[in-house]
Formats: structure tokens, C-alpha cells, sequence
């Protein structure tokens, strides 16, 4: 850190999570990693550090599919006695980040995808991926060869997730492009998209991660931040992605993010602890029911879960070597004695 972080005021880590289910073993780790790691450098350099949550509520539910199309909803107009889904799992989140944020001294503050994908700067920068796409697809989109940019519709909120349906119909990029989508129940329509606009506009992860490295890239510069990425083992693959990416958009090496990748939380196979394989049925029948369920792991600990969560990733941050591997459930299990 101490060659990025010479003549900067503060330090800005950035975390982000999708809001499809509460948090299980595996985020709780990943997110405690964050606050921990913001509080060993606030100390080693005595600068403030701001963990920057990234609340995604784009992630897609309800799918069908319908030929070679896959319908979905977002988890944000799926509503559950009136409340967003997403807002339903966000209350963990925010119950976790309130105890992370008490307990180490490290402030944090939350950007919805909604507020992030109407930035005119985010704009700017996806209509200038859209008009070099030739120049970008090869590092983003490698096999399907195509820009996953999709629109919900106004009426129901359902969009095509493969983006097949988005289609140009004018382009006038880098200033304004306007698309053509479809909807199976209320037909076709129009969005354009420009840097003031505020149609949704739903984009893949990669694309997402592109445009808002570069946007950390600019507010670090305006606010003289340093900043830290913190990602699961499981995104290095991504990382080389938004590399390749940065570079077409004129950034250089020295002004990446610094990122840290934390530890996988590891299945009986090997595998990622998953949020989306542990709701099928059986899969994990032989884990805790405390790492795959947070409502019952605060039954089960309280406040010292948490505890336990922060003090454990604290030693692998103060130790590399405790960092830089991943860990079984087993040895979890060791570390809650159950």
C-alpha cells in the first residue's frame, strides 16, 4: 500500500453485494475482511478509511424461459408484503455493517445500482464501450460476442436477460444511443440511453465492473483517496477482465485500484460455498444450518457470531499467509466449535 497510498488524504474500500439472499458464511467473511482491513491500514498510516458498500438489487429473479430467451425480473419491483425483496435482504446487510463499522472504527455508506447506473459519468462511459464495442467485446463478452445491455419494461419490469432482444435502432454514440427491446406480454419498446437520461438500464457484471473502476478511478482523483478493492478469491478472473478494459479507456497500471482478494469459503468438494447452490434442496444437508441461514446463525450467537467473524479475518488480514488461501467449512466449524 505504501507506494499508492503516499500523499493521499484517505482511503476508500470498496465492497460490493448482491441483494438475492441475506448473507451467509461465506459474505459475512468476505465483508468482515473489508472492515478489517480498512481498520489495519487506518492504523498503519493513520489516515481515515471509508468502506463504500455497493448494494446490488439488479440481480435477476423469476426466471422463464421462453425459446432460446430467458425472462427476469430484478429482486427490487419483486415485492413481499409490500416491502422490495431487496430491501428485506438489505436489513441483515445493514445489521452487519452497523456492528462492522461500531466495532473497528471504519465508516461505511451504501450506492444502490439504481443510483450508480444513472451517474452521467457511468453513462458517459457505457455509451463509449457501445460506440468501440469491436475494441472491447474480445475482453468482456469472449464467448457470446455480445454486450449484455438490457431494459425492463415499464409495465411489468420484466427484461430479456441474454440481452438477445436489445436491439439498436438509432446510434448517435458517444452522445446518445436508443435501443429497441421486447417484451413477451406488453410488446416492443424504446430506451435511449444518454449521459442524462434516467431510463433503468441493466448491464452484466463485467460491464458493471469496467465502468465503475474507472468511476472509483475519477472520485479517487477528485477526493485525493487511495483505493482498495475488496473482492472473493473467486473474482480474479474478472480482475484481468477490467484490467484489459481500463487500458482501452486510457487508464494506466499505477492508477488501478489496489484490490485484495479474500479467502474462499469451501463446500465438502472443493467448490465455493454458494449462496445460489445452497437453496436446492439437500445440497449442503450436512453444514450448519447457522453458516447458510443469518437469521439463525444471530439465533444461534448474537452479537458474538459477529464478533467471532471480525476477530477471525482479523488475524488473516495481520498475516498474510492467513490470507492468501482459502478455508473449509470444516475449519469453521473448529473456529465456532459447533
Amino acid at each position: 500500500f505504501e507506494p499508492k497510498i503516499r500523499g493521499r488524504s484517505s482511503i476508500d474500500i470498496h465492497y460490493s453485494a448482491h441483494l438475492n439472499g441475506h448473507p451467509h458464511m461465506g459474505t459475512l467473511t468476505s465483508l468482515a475482511s473489508a472492515f478489517a482491513a480498512g481498520e489495519y491500514i487506518q492504523r498503519e498510516f493513520k489516515l481515515p478509511s471509508l468502506v463504500k458498500f455497493e448494494a446490488l438489487e439488479n440481480a435477476p429473479i423469476e426466471k422463464n424461459q421462453v425459446g432460446d430467451r430467458e425472462y427476469c425480473r430484478m429482486h427490487s419491483p419483486h415485492y413481499v408484503e409490500g416491502i422490495p425483496l431487496s430491501e428485506i435482504h438489505m436489513r441483515s446487510f445493514s445489521e452487519t455493517l452497523n456492528y462492522l463499522r461500531e466495532n473497528t472504527g471504519v465508516g461505511y455508506e451504501v450506492e444502490y445500482y439504481e443510483q450508480f447506473q444513472k451517474n452521467p459519468f457511468v453513462r458517459k462511459t457505457l455509451l463509449e464501450i457501445i460506440s468501440r464495442e469491436n475494441e472491447f467485446i474480445p475482453f468482456i463478452a469472449p464467448s457470446e460476442r455480445l454486450l449484455r445491455i438490457r431494459f425492463p419494461c415499464g409495465e411489468c419490469h420484466v427484461m430479456e436477460k441474454t440481452s438477445k432482444d436489445s436491439v439498436v435502432v438509432e446510434n448517435r454514440a458517444p452522445e446518445y444511443v436508443t435501443y429497441q427491446s421486447v417484451c413477451p406480454e406488453h410488446g416492443q419498446f424504446e430506451v435511449r440511453i444518454s449521459q442524462h437520461d434516467n431510463n433503468i438500464i441493466d448491464f452484466n457484471t463485467s460491464i458493471r465492473n469496467v465502468i465503475k473502476e474507472a468511476k472509483f478511478i475519477e472520485d479517487g482523483r477528485n477526493s485525493n483517496a487511495m483505493n482498495l478493492m475488496i473482492d472473493g478469491g473467486d473474482w480474479t478472473g474478472m480482475a484481468f477482465q477490467v484490467m484489459q478494459s481500463l487500458d482501452l479507456l486510457g487508464y494506466k497500471i499505477r492508477d488501478l485500484p489496489v484490490r485484495i482478494f479474500t479467502p474462499i469459503i469451501e463446500d465438502w468438494s472443493g467448490a465455493k460455498f454458494s449462496k445460489s447452490v445452497y437453496v436446492k434442496e439437500g445440497t449442503y444437508r450436512h453444514v450448519p444450518l447457522e453458516f447458510l441461514d443469518y437469521k439463525k446463525f444471530r439465533e444461534t450467537f448474537g452479537v458474538s457470531g459477529l464478533e467471532t467473524v471480525l476477530n477471525e479475518t482479523r488475524r488473516w488480514i495481520e498475516d498474510p499467509k492467513k490470507l492468501f488461501r482459502n478455508y473449509s467449512v470444516n475449519y469453521l466449524r473448529k473456529v465456532f466449535n459447533i
